[in-house]
């Protein structure tokens, strides 16, 4: 029994063992390469700054990473030490390495604390270039910054799509001053100059998330606008537009608390309200009666052109019009369609009537001889009265001009067929009364 638990025991001490060893080798042979890197790196002799920029970074990551590279080396050590304490089997050059790690990296040290002594006539000579490189810089960053006040994606003369396309631009300038300046700022710190403050740099960079917030809603809006501009006009539904009106102009109240008065947001605030203005006009046009010629006088009054067709007509036509510039224009002429179409509709009814009108005749009996006469109807004279009366209201309406051929051509067609029943009734009348006497005497026979 005893035999057996300790052969499990051990059988547990391989396991781990080997675990560990795996481990232990591992680290220790990341710690030599990274050794070995840096001798590498301290060997150089850097005749160009960019150079002694990398073996001075290296000299301060070797004296920064001291303390965590004890740690690792100690670990390793102790991973070593309790192999050989629980008698595993382990490489003994490895052992040996790892014994001697400390004394590795302490030379490492020791040899970059030398190497940075023997450069400090070089470190002041690029340290004199670099603060003439800073200040270069500093210079083309002020130069940038009033470039940027002035023409810049926030500038109150540029249109908001000419300020989309210079915020991506300046977004990329700063992002290469930004490497340029890091670069700076790492020189000054390995030749112990002092930090640099870049505040020109810093504003752009603030301005910029500013206007990338304003510019990533007008994209968002104008994507909306390009949706909408292919709508065909006879499937319109204008209570989608108004909606997005809606959705629009509460997003430029929220945005009017840290933005109101910035340039950019007053254009794209005017944009807005400007659109929702449009709505209630666009609505007035669809629901009323607009025809070809009222396009056409639309397009006249707002100094706009564009290829009419009706049946493919679609908003982005309309859109053309900015038909909140003319609010009164656009009442106007919807109303004159309205009570066009009224009196279009008034004219219609009197072309259809008489289409199907028919005079009703009556049979008499003269000498044996059954004549057809004309009915009097008193319904049609009445029609005419009703009839002549509407036309005279149609013609006497402000809003004739386009029908004013046709409302003569009735006027004078009703007339005529007034006068011609009255002439047939008094002709028919009289026939009737004489047809007797000169069919019934043989002399006047």
């Amino acid at each position: 029994m005893i035999s057996k638990f300790k052969n499990e025991a051990q059988e547990w001490l391989d396991k781990h063992g080997k675990v560990l060893k795996v481990l232990g080798e591992r680290e220790l042979l990341q710690i030599k390469n990274e050794v070995l890197d840096y001798r590498e790196r301290l060997a150089d002799d850097p005749p160009r700054i960019d150079e002694l920029k990398v073996l001075l970074n290296s000299i301060t990551e070797i004296k920064d990473m001291t303390m965590m590279m004890e740690f690792r080396i100690f670990d390793v050590q102790e991973r070593f030490r309790t192999l050989a304490m629980y008698k595993q089997h382990v490489d003994g050059e490895k052992a040996q390495e790892a014994a001697v790690l400390d004394l590795r990296w302490r030379e490492l040290v020791q040899e970059a604390k030398l190497k940075d002594n023997m450069l400090q006539e070089v470190k002041k000579h690029f340290a004199k270039v670099t603060q003439s490189e800073v200040a270069e810089f500093q210079f083309s960053i002020k130069s940038l910054f009033e470039q940027y006040q002035i023409e810049g994606p926030g500038s109150p003369e540029i249109t908001l799509d000419k300020g989309l396309q210079l915020l991506e631009e300046y977004k990329a300038k700063t992002l290469e001053f930004n490497k340029k300046k890091d670069g700076l700022i790492l020189a000054e710190k390995l030749f112990n100059l002092p930090i640099s403050t870049f505040p020109e740099l810093v504003s752009i960079e603030q301005e910029n998330k500013k206007m990338q917030v304003l510019y990533s809603h007008y994209s968002e809006i104008k994507g909306s606008f390009a949706d909408w501009s292919s709508m065909l006009w006879s499937k319109l539904d204008s209570e989608v537009l108004k909606v997005g009106a809606d959705k629009f102009d509460k997003l430029r109240k929220k945005l009017a608390n840290e933005y109101n008065g910035h340039p950019t947001y007053e254009k794209l605030s005017l944009m807005i309200k400007e659109f929702k203005d449009s709505i209630p006009l666009i609505q007035q046009l669809k629901y009323s009666q607009i025809s070809e010629r009222h396009w056409e006088k639309l397009m006249k009054n707002t100094g706009t052109n564009f290829d009419l067709n009706v049946k493919s007509l679609t908003l982005e036509n309309v859109f053309k019009l900015n038909l909140q510039n003319y609010p009164d224009m656009v009442t106007e002429i919807c109303t004159e369609a309205s009570n066009e179409a009224k009196n279009e509709e008034e004219i219609s009814k009197i072309e259809q009537v008489w289409k199907s009108t028919n005079f009703e005749l009556s049979s008499v009996i003269k000498g044996g001889e059954e004549t057809f006469v004309l009915k009097s109807n008193e319904e049609v004279k009445m029609l005419l009265e009703d009839q002549l009366t509407n036309l005279q209201q149609v013609a006497s309406s402000k809003y004739v001009a386009a029908f004013l051929k046709r409302v003569r051509h009735w006027e004078q067609a009703l007339n005529r067929i007034s006068e011609t029943i009255d002439q047939w009734f008094i002709v028919q009348k009289k026939w009737i009364y004489l047809e007797g006497i000169f069919t019934g005497s043989d002399d006047i026979r």
